[in-house]
């Protein structure tokens, strides 16, 4: 019988188990034999997947004569998407002649061109995007034993500069009325931002453009980064869930009522941020947001401006 796998990859230039899109992996498997065994292949296979998993509690009703019945019960809600899956025999073909091999320490090299549309991996509260290597054998009564998986982790250094939208600067306006028994002005907040492709590591300037015409006070300004994730399933039918929370905050000045001000102020992006992956996963969508927000005195709705940003490695150079 096959006492252990073993797959070893080599590491990148960098002495790390950590890949690109686009790249040759590359890795050596191991297969000891402590009998003779009879099998049609071995084979490696090389897995990049995301899936989503949660439940929920859902409850139908019966009526039975005058009498109604609830049954509740728990929905399990799942997806799965394959990004690589690429298999190489290393010995014999599927459904190929038996081949017998004496005990011994079999040893294979293999590699695999990996896609470039490969997304970055991550683990997130309801679902992962993992990346492994699996051995396999084919046995000689027909049946395929996967052994023990080996993991490596993708990350993707886009250029957002290659995005010519995400290049252009930002000019955004939202305009606050005043009125009790009359009205009494309103506030303008206009925002201003170089280009709204970012990323980790990168200093943000953010210009908060205010005239305010009102009576009404600005207390102070709160800009936040804020993550969204959608998760999508597709069993047992298709419905999304979704994930929110604030990266970072970062509170500036306001404006007294009647005067105008420009409140200029820095967003420092994280560097241990999961990069916006929209362009290349459909179950977990995680993309970020800019939202501005005007706090105010008294029973007033402060008003807010939100921009949607993309976050990459390699940050977007603004339109000349």
């Amino acid at each position: 019988m096959v006492r252990d796998i073993n797959v070893y990859l080599e590491p990148n230039s960098n002495g790390t188990f950590m890949y690109y899109p686009g790249h040759l992996i590359k890795g050596t498997v191991e297969y000891p034999l402590d009998h003779v065994a009879n099998i049609h292949c071995f084979s490696v296979t090389v897995v990049g997947k995301a899936q989503v998993n949660w439940s929920k509690d859902e409850s139908t009703s019966h009526r039975s004569g005058d009498t109604i019945t609830i049954e509740r019960y728990t929905v399990n809600c799942w997806g799965e998407e394959f990004f690589v899956e690429e298999e190489t025999y290393l010995m014999g073909l599927k459904k190929g002649p038996l081949i017998t091999l004496q005990p011994g320490i079999y040893r294979f090299n293999f590699s695999c061109q990996l896609p470039h549309n490969l997304p970055s991996s991550l683990s997130t509260r309801l679902g992962d995007i993992s990346y492994y290597v699996e051995s396999n054998i084919d046995h000689e009564n027909s049946y395929k034993i996967c052994f023990g998986h080996t993991p490596f982790d993708i990350v993707r250094y886009d250029d957002l500069s290659l995005y010519p939208e995400l290049r252009l600067p930002l000019k955004f306006e939202e305009v606050k009325s005043f009125c009790f028994i009359f009205c009494t002005g309103s506030l303008i907040m206009t925002v201003i931002m170089p280009c709204t492709g970012l990323a980790i590591g990168q200093s943000v300037p953010i210009k908060i453009c205010y005239l305010n015409k009102s009576n009404v006070d600005v207390k102070q300004t709160t800009v936040n980064l804020k993550r969204l994730i959608l998760y999508t399933c597709h069993h047992p039918k298709t419905e999304t869930k979704k994930d929110s929370d604030i990266i970072m905050s970062v509170v500036a000045e306001g404006v007294n009522g009647r005067a105008s001000k420009d409140v200029d102020t820095i967003l420092d992006i994280p560097t241990n941020l999961i990069c916006s992956n929209d362009k290349f996963c459909k179950l977990i969508n995680i993309s970020y947001s800019i939202d501005i927000e005007a706090e105010l005195g008294g029973c007033h709705i402060n008003p807010k401006i939100n921009i949607p940003v993309t976050i990459g490695h390699l940050p977007a150079r603004p339109h000349p």
